[in-house]
């Protein structure tokens, strides 16, 4: 899992999952789009891993629940699609309170990921 340098040394997210902005890099990419937003990471590092990009997972400012932030959900579905993802996408955050939150950040996760098909 790519992770940020906060938590391991210097690389950014795509490059952690061994995508290099250019087309090269590892044989498989997880991205983790909290990890790209910590680390001010551009979308455009994303597309050129095509077909590699294999899982992605979600969270908002402060690893909250989709939705319950300000990252740009719009601008990293566009760039995920450009690399031709259409699978999961995981929620992988911290729930402050499960029950009330789900459902909105499921509602949150399907409208961006829909309009994000007449966005682009």
């Amino acid at each position: 899992m790519p992770l940020d340098k906060v938590r391991i040394g210097p690389a950014g997210p795509a490059k952690q999952a061994g995508i290099d902005g250019h087309g090269g890099g590892a044989p498989c990419a997880p991205v983790a789009f909290s990890h790209l937003e910590v680390e001010r990471e551009p979308f455009d590092h994303i597309p050129p891993a095509g077909s590699r990009l294999l899982h992605v997972h979600v969270a908002d400012t402060g690893r909250l629940h989709p939705g319950g932030g300000s990252y740009d959900y719009m601008g990293f579905y566009r760039a995920i699609r450009k690399a031709g993802y259409d699978a999961r996408i995981s929620i992988e955050c911290n729930w402050r309170d499960f029950l009330r939150e789900i459902a909105p950040a499921m509602r949150f996760v399907r409208q961006s990921w829909e309009g994000s098909l007449s966005a682009g």
